[in-house]
Order: C-alpha cells, then structure tokens, then sequence
C-alpha cells in the first residue's frame, strides 16, 4: 500500500508504503476526552488561581491558552461526574509548554476523592540547569501515561507518583477527581496550550522502530542476517565520513541492508570537514553552521543511492543534544529548513511515545528504550535483556510505540556492545508481538509518515 501526505512544518511531500501488510494509515484510538481541542471554556471545566485564560488555534489544532499569574500555580479541574475506573491510570493529556525556563511543571493529579486524601501525579518538570540529554524543554508534551508500578528508576517522568494518603489506586478504586495543575518558576509567569485530556487513550496497534546508529560493520555482519531471521527491518543512522572507512560498513553493504527492507537515515558529527572536532550540534553558534553539518551527511546518502522513501528527512541527533540552553530553537529551526520531518533522541527515561493522531507533536525528541552492556557476571546482562523485552512489552499493551537503539553487535567489550543472541533474544521477543497481533515492525520514515498523516 502506498499513501502521500503532506507535513505541514516542512511543506513537503512524503511517500509512505506499508511493506509489512496492508493496513490502513491510522494507528489511533483517541479514547473519551475530559475535553478535546477546545474553542471556548469546556462544559465541567473550573479554573483556580486567576489566570488568563482564551481560546486560539495553534499550528492547526484548537487548544485552551493558559498563562499563570506571577509565581503561583493555576489548576484546571476536570469534569468527573461519575467515577472512572481506569486499572492502568489511563489519563493523558496533550498540552503545549510555551517556555521551559518560565513553566515548572504541569501535573496531571487523579484521587478517589474531591478532597484528594489519597491522589497520585504524574508530569513534565524542568531542571534548574539544561543538561543534555534531560527533559527540560519546551514544546508538546504528553503527560500522564503510566508505568508497571516499580519503573519509576528508569521511567520518572512517566509514572504516578504517590501525593497524599496510599495514592490512587487505580486497580481498585474509581477516580473521582482529576485536575491539571501548571506551577510557574518563581516570579515569572507560565503560559501553557492545552489541546485536551483523554482517559483510556490507546493505539489500536503498536508501532516498534529499530535504529542502529553509526553504521558499524557489525550492524551488517551479525545484526543483519537476525533481523531476516525474523523479518524485521531496522533504520540505520549514518555518519557519513565513516562509511567505507576501518570497522564500518561499505556503502554496498549500506544498499544490502536497503534491499532486505531497512533503510538508512541521517546521523552526525563528525559530519562536515569545514567545521572538524564538533561533536553535537550544540557545538555551533549559527543556524547556517548547524543546517550545512545537517546538509553534508544528507547529502552523503543523496550522493550514494541510499535514500529511501524520503529517509534523508528524518535524523538522529549526536549524542542526543538537540538544544543549546532551554527554550533555544537554533537546532529545531535549523532541522525544519533544512527539510527534515522527526528527530530521534537518546533520551531513555520516556520510553516510547503515544501512536497515532498523538504521535505527530513527540517527532522532533523521539526518545528511545536503550541498551547498554551492565556489565559481567551474576546474570548482570541477561536482567538487562530482560528488563529491556519487558519495557518493550509493557509499551506495546499499553498502546506506546517503542524506539529500540542499538551500536555494536558483538561480544561486549563497552557499554554501547551488545551480544548478537542477546539482540536475538530481544528480535524474537519482537516477532512474538508482532505475530499476536498488538504490534508492527515500521520503519523511522513510515512511523512518521503515518503519524502525519493523522
């Protein structure tokens, strides 16, 4: 099957073709809105704290525009007429975070009581300091999805935390109160959109994208003949000056990888001989600095046959920095016109992002589950393999998309080495998925194709 859509950020045509069966573009199951893309204050809906509040589509969709009075927390409370039972904590919401250094944080809250006794949170914060990789950014954030209880280690951000009294319960009392809460820096003003809260908000099939970064040669000598095994494809992030070079992979073995159904995707730095030593794009000052890195490892596959189904639109960021300081835009605009579509990231505390319609607003900081070798001895790696098929798994029943990122293929000898029957054990985890029917292997260009075309 093969569909055109149109992103709306680039003004650019993508071809999108299923290879894997023929089923319709849409992975989406919306769920039953507290309120959905708003045009004035919804039925139900209270607002404390004095804010300003109005009504405005932004960048095509209708959202609730929320600006806090100086330093104080506003809350929108939301319409629960009846207790919900919701056993997995199903709540999401979709808002837009105007500023990182102005918004603290924006809270989804749900309690068995109006007296919120016993209440559970979950939420996006923002650090004091913009470290790379973190979460503090600004931009679409979805928040609330839960976690298997005990995740909170390598899940923080996604996991309800316990508030008040023993928490929500949610697998055996009813919410029966929920509110968003949206907490300023002190002595500034926070100015969030809300685009709506959903509860049991889920895809109706999972999306699972394998990536492989740097093009090492054994991506193709061991990984490869697994991934056929299984019928899995995989999209490989390619720095362009390392190909054909000692240890990496050969651009015919770049093509051998695209004529079993992979793909390969833009990568960097080193990238560009004009600027050498940069190691993230965060290593340049200038728009025009950033777009020509971007430009040279696109056009190393655009020069060497290996862009498939517009594969030159979608990159993955150099150790993850895709920003120089909180709410700093030179490496997002630089990315939008330079042409690209989605970023992927190595950010591991959010595991996955929400198919479907969802989707869409988590493409330029894709986050990823990610392995790294704990080491040997006491069955230190096999809980490992386990603890990755079991993030994996528990995305894919809860309706997420998980991105799985992968480097060397061998008997580890780092941190970023993984064993090939160990990547098998997780490719045959994978099949296993695939063949109950709750989830599907995409490429990084269909996945976002097909987000976009929500």
């Amino acid at each position: 099957m093969t569909a055109i859509v149109r992103d709306a950020t680039a003004g650019r045509a993508l071809l999108v073709q299923d290879h894997q069966r023929n089923r319709p573009l849409t992975n989406s199951r919306p769920g039953v809105p507290f309120f959905a893309f708003p045009r004035a204050r919804p039925a139900g809906v209270t607002l404390s704290g004095s804010p300003a509040e109005s009504y405005e589509m932004y960048e095509g969709e209708w959202c609730m525009k929320i600006t806090t009075p100086v330093g104080a927390f506003t809350d929108i409370v939301l319409p629960v007429p009846t207790p919900l039972s919701l056993p997995d904590g199903d709540i999401t919401a979709l808002v837009h975070i105007e500023s990182a250094t102005n918004c603290l944080s924006v809270n989804l809250f749900a309690a068995d009581s109006v007296g919120y006794a016993n209440y559970s949170y979950a939420g996006q914060s923002n650090p004091a300091a913009p470290t790379f990789p973190t979460i503090a950014r600004q931009g679409y954030v979805h928040i609330g999805i839960n976690l298997a209880t005990g995740d909170n280690v390598t899940d923080p951000q996604r996991e309800w935390v316990v508030g008040a009294g023993t928490g929500m319960a949610f697998a055996t009392t009813p919410v029966a109160a929920a509110k968003l809460r949206i907490t300023p820096a002190a002595g500034t003003q926070a100015t969030v959109r809300i685009f709506g809260v959903w509860y049991k908000e889920r895809a109706k099939q999972s999306s699972i994208v394998l990536t492989f970064d740097d093009g090492w040669a054994t991506q193709h000598s061991a990984a490869l003949p697994i991934l056929e095994k299984y019928g899995l494809r995989a999209s490989l992030g390619i720095i362009g000056p390392l190909i054909n070079q000692s240890n990496y992979m050969t651009t015919g073995q770049l093509r051998e990888f695209i004529a079993a159904g992979s793909e390969c995707v833009v990568h960097g730095n080193p990238s560009n001989p004009a600027y050498p030593g940069r190691l993230n794009l965060a290593c340049y000052d200038t728009i025009p600095e950033i777009r020509a890195d971007l430009r040279a490892n696109a056009d190393f596959l655009r020069a060497n046959d290996l862009v498939t189904n517009n594969s030159d639109q979608v990159y993955i960021y150099p150790q993850g920095v895709w920003q120089h300081a909180k709410d700093d835009r030179r490496i997002l605009d630089a990315l939008a016109q330079e042409g690209f579509t989605a970023a992927r990231g190595t950010v591991t505390n959010a595991v996955s992002i929400i198919g479907g319609r969802f989707a869409r607003y988590d493409r330029w900081q894709i986050p990823i589950i990610g392995h790294l070798w704990a080491g040997a001895g006491a069955g230190l790696e096999d809980a490992n393999i386990t603890r990755i098929i079991n993030r994996m798994t528990t995305a894919v029943n809860q309706g997420r998309c998980p991105w799985l990122t992968f480097h060397q293929f061998r008997a580890p000898t780092n941190q970023q080495d993984i064993d090939p029957a160990n990547f098998e054990k997780i490719c045959a985890a994978i099949a296993g998925l695939i063949n109950s029917g709750t989830a599907v292997n995409l490429l990084a260009t269909e996945f976002v194709a097909e987000s976009l075309a929500q």
